[in-house]
């Protein structure tokens, strides 16, 4: 195993999403209420040698150790936030692992009997630095960890990746597998409907909608973004276009979702997501079509964007990506 299969092995123990390799551990611990810990320190300076690698190996097996150590200790002291939460005080547990130049966090907040983890989206992500695209850990509302894939283009970065296409692949799929989400987050996926509505029912969002066909390419954006939950059939709301490949959402905006198993749309007679083999915001039945058959030059059945290139041709690939506003 590598210096860096074990950096990466020791910061998921942690849940933190990248490391560098010569770091520091400074710890802190910032309660209010006039309440101060000094907790000892838990990671020693680490000095680069002179061949500037020659080590890593067994530095990173000696952060592996700290790191699962420091995580023994920082749960006493979240019991302890807790703990002053319930008699409505607030409280924050904070260990920064700093390089020279480039800080890491992981951080955990209570406040008011509410626990919230610190990375919630891509953004917050981005914002600490993270500007490489790629699979990161991310916490939802209730606590719990989603892996997301977060596209950290220059200047633009920060969008979680909800939807991904870009080879042959079957999305005609059930209602269930819509819902918990299916395929590879390194290659093509949906998030899933539950996991997207979680997000979504928390803050403002906006999606962006990447295509290309052959050598052209195009995006449209829209300034609000979400789903409702189940109940509602993971309705969609989407508005406010801009961009160049056409508004091929607005019909579908207020429309349920729909799956060859479970029909939500508004035709009479048929099925859209079966008539169309896909599943989506049907009404009767689209003007966009992105989980449809990869590659099918059949009408609208493949992967359509009504505004951009019709109901004959299937674009070839797709992104669909949201950002917290």
């Amino acid at each position: 195993m590598s210096e860096q299969d074990l950096l990466r092995e020791a910061i998921q123990s942690v849940d933190l999403m990248e490391f560098p390799t010569y770091y520091q551990q400074q710890p802190m611990y910032q309660p209010s209420q006039q309440t101060m810990i000094q907790p000892q320190p838990l990671i020693q300076p680490v000095q680069q040698t002179s061949g500037g690698s020659i080590q890593d190996k067994q530095i990173a097996l000696a952060v592996l150790k700290e790191l699962k150590e420091m995580k023994t200790l920082l749960y006493p002291l979240k019991d302890l936030c807790e703990m002053m939460a319930k008699k409505q005080q607030s409280c924050s547990v904070q260990f920064q692992a700093q390089e020279m130049k480039v800080p890491v966090r992981f951080m955990t907040e209570t406040h008011h009997g509410q626990g919230r983890h610190s990375l919630s989206n891509c953004e917050d992500l981005y914002q600490r630095g993270y500007h490489v695209s790629g699979v990161y850990n991310i916490y939802l509302a209730n606590g719990a960890k989603l892996s997301v894939r977060c596209d950290m283009s220059p200047d633009t970065g920060g969008w979680i990746v909800i939807q991904q296409r870009a080879s042959a692949s079957d999305f005609y799929k059930t209602w269930e597998e819509y819902k918990e989400g299916f395929g590879d987050l390194n290659g093509n996926f949906w998030l899933g409907n539950e996991n997207i509505w979680r997000l979504t029912s928390t803050g403002y969002w906006k999606l962006r909608v990447e295509l290309t066909y052959v050598d052209e390419s195009g995006y449209a954006e829209y300034d609000t973004f979400g789903l409702g939950d189940e109940v509602s059939s993971y309705a969609l709301s989407v508005g406010g276009y801009s961009g160049n490949i056409g508004d091929g959402l607005s019909y579908h905006n207020g429309r349920k979702f729909s799956t060859h198993d479970r029909d939500n749309d508004i035709r009479i007679g048929e099925s859209c997501a079966q008539v169309s083999h896909g599943a989506w915001w049907y009404g009767s039945c689209h003007n966009s079509n992105l989980n449809g058959d990869y590659g099918s030059n059949a009408y609208a059945m493949g992967l359509n964007w009504y505004q951009w290139k019709g109901h004959d041709l299937s674009v070839t690939t797709s992104k669909m990506m949201m950002k917290n506003v």
